[in-house]
């Protein structure tokens, strides 16, 4: 399969404009891609997850 290597180019350039970063690791049969983003107003982040007791 050829392909023109836009999309890694793409999600690089989203991910850099949210102050992440993107990392890979590859050796032969498998390769890893990283996605890290920073994390803003934790409490907030915590207010919107659901309930795990049901109540």
């Amino acid at each position: 399969m050829n392909s023109s290597g836009l999309g890694l180019a793409i999600v690089a350039s989203i991910i850099n404009a949210h102050n992440g970063k993107v990392e890979v690791e590859s050796e032969p049969g498998r390769t890893e891609f990283r996605v890290e983003l920073p994390v803003q107003g934790c409490q907030a982040v915590a207010q919107v997850q659901p309930s795990l007791s049901g109540g």
